[in-house]
């Protein structure tokens, strides 16, 4: 059986207020009453802090379960009797949730190397980074501070890494990309990968997934990017700040993805293409030519299905 509860502080419900700050609306229950644990709704527990961001019966289950706390959204009725959990009302419960658990209940970055990584002697780790068992780091990589690299992840070569950046398990970046010319005989000639593989800071990159390193430009990945799991980016990609790429897509060589785009599971960019800032990419759409910013595109091949909210 799994353990939906985590408990790795002991901390009040003042404390989450005064961690909160200009989040919190209201607050109706006693301010001392401890936390223990962070958890889900359905297994809420004595000592537990949850969250519901919902105005349904869901509220109503909040509302009347054993947890210590619970995160509210804005409308909840105002109503804590005896027992009952404190009511922490919030705009919007899940950031302020992942917010608390970031700071009194995640990860803790571990600096140093471990004995099985394999390092360049040309590479560079900061003090303050994490490298895991059995990473290898080949020549002029970098890794920034407080950088995590999880077990069995390649850095080829040409990659740096920025500050509190995570890549997990796995993950091979920095590889050669598949690109190629056929010369008069119709032999295939592998045109050379000299460029590398910059990726910013707070960048989180999953599990099993290749960045292949720039033909004469660098690939690119912007601050604050998250890379599911399983996914495929070509040479000479640029991927926006703060977008989001999801399981299973595959970016061809030489597509960008804007700042704050979201391409969703299973979809395809074609080489070249541009994806703008703020656009949609919907889950399994072949994009064969560019998105405007703030577009909605879905299907194969792919076609604007509206324009997005704020576009």
């Amino acid at each position: 059986m799994v353990n939906s509860k985590v408990t790795l502080k002991d901390i009040d419900v003042a404390a989450v207020i005064d961690l909160l700050g200009t989040d919190v609306v209201a607050v109706k229950g006693p301010l001392g009453r401890r936390i223990e644990s962070v958890g889900s709704l359905s297994a809420a527990t004595s000592g537990m802090l949850t969250f519901c961001r919902y105005d349904d019966e869901r509220l109503d289950r909040a509302l009347a379960c054993d947890a210590a706390a619970v995160i509210v959204p804005v409308g909840c009725p105002i109503e804590s009797g005896d027992g009952a959990p404190c009511l922490i009302i919030v705009r919007n419960p899940r950031l302020s949730f992942i917010k608390v658990c970031r700071a009194f209940f995640g990860n803790v970055v571990v600096p140093g190397i471990h004995p099985t990584a394999v390092l360049d002697p040309t590479a560079s780790v900061h003090p303050g980074a994490q490298v895991g068992p059995y990473v290898v780091i080949g020549p002029r990589c970098s890794i920034g501070e407080g950088s995590v690299v999880g077990a069995h992840v390649v850095l080829q070569q040409d990659v740096r890494v920025g500050s509190n950046t995570r890549i997990d398990a796995g993950t091979i970046i920095g590889g050669e990309g598949f690109g190629f010319e056929r010369d008069d005989a119709g032999r295939l000639v592998n045109f050379p990968h000299l460029g590398g593989v910059n990726i910013g800071d707070d960048v989180d990159i999953g599990s099993n997934t290749c960045i292949d390193r720039g033909t004469l430009d660098d690939t690119v990945i912007g601050d604050g990017a998250r890379i599911d799991n399983l996914t495929h980016i070509s040479h000479n990609c640029r991927i926006g700040a703060h977008a989001v790429v999801i399981c299973q897509v595959s970016i061809c060589g030489g597509a960008t993805v804007g700042d704050y785009a979201w391409v969703a599971p299973s979809a395809a960019v074609l080489n070249q293409v541009n994806v703008g800032s703020r656009a949609f990419v919907g889950m399994g759409a072949v994009v064969l030519k560019d998105v405007a910013k703030g577009e909605v595109v879905v299907g194969n091949p792919a076609r604007a299905l509206r324009p997005k909210n704020g576009g």
